[in-house]
């Protein structure tokens, strides 16, 4: 089977899969989008990932199915129960290695189809008044449109998510929001336009350490970007 045939029939199962439980979704947490939904690849979003389900609002807000590098949860007291990684397999996405690695041939097979790449720019670490990003997903983006000569949307997600007395409260012992009584809003944000570092005669490793450096750049943009559209406010905003 090949790779169009592949991603064809990870499409279908993520169709089949959203059909069936978004309408569930938007009535449990009366969820709404914004900003355009109509996204073509090849394009990566980025979104913060303070609660466990955010995965289902970035997946609701864009009508074109999306590729999620996501990482398992490790198994509790012998069970290995976590629908974020059980959906994940069904709808073709993309496991992350415990060493953050091995992601960017699928990566680029992806984007090589004109797809969409999901990417949290935050491990699942609640909210707190500092943000702490990691800049590995655009740094993929920049070698990308380096060595395929094509450049990748950034487009910034913010999700707001809204309960009583402005406060989210989530399930016992989860970071799960309460369904009904929370209400989600999805915004999808503008494009962020990238430039590669201009190489100057330089070695292969220093022209990396550019790449890294621009990478650090674009990844406190979006996520500056992706806080304010989920209407969140941060002290400081760290790249690491």
């Amino acid at each position: 089977m090949g790779l169009e045939d592949r991603l064809g029939k990870r499409h279908g199962m993520y169709r089949k899969i959203k059909r069936v439980l978004y309408p569930i979704y938007e009535a449990l947490y009366r969820a709404e989008a914004e900003g355009n939904r109509s996204i073509e690849g090849p394009a990566v979003l980025f979104f913060l990932h303070p609660h466990a389900i955010d995965y289902a609002p970035v997946a609701y807000a864009v009508d074109a199915p999306i590729t999620f590098v996501y990482r398992e949860t490790k198994s509790i007291r012998g069970f290995k129960v976590d629908p974020t990684t059980t959906l994940g397999k069904l709808s073709g996405c993309i496991p992350l290695k415990p060493d953050g690695k091995g992601i960017y041939r699928e990566f680029c097979n992806v984007l090589d189809k004109n797809g969409i790449v999901g990417i949290a720019l935050q491990d699942d670490s609640g909210i707190s008044d500092r943000l702490e990003v990691r800049s590995g997903g655009v740094e993929l983006c920049l070698w990308y449109q380096f060595r395929r000569r094509r450049p990748v949307d950034l487009v910034p997600v913010g999700l707001d998510y809204s309960s009583i007395a402005n406060k989210v409260i989530t399930l016992p012992r989860t970071n799960i929001p309460v369904p009904l009584v929370t209400r989600i809003t999805a915004r999808i944000g503008d494009t962020v336009r990238t430039e590669l570092p201009v190489r100057r005669g330089q070695s292969v490793k220093e022209y990396a350490e550019s790449i890294r450096k621009y990478a650090d750049t674009y990844a406190f943009v979006v996520a500056s970007e992706a806080a304010r559209l989920s209407n969140l406010r941060y002290d400081s905003i760290i790249v690491k």
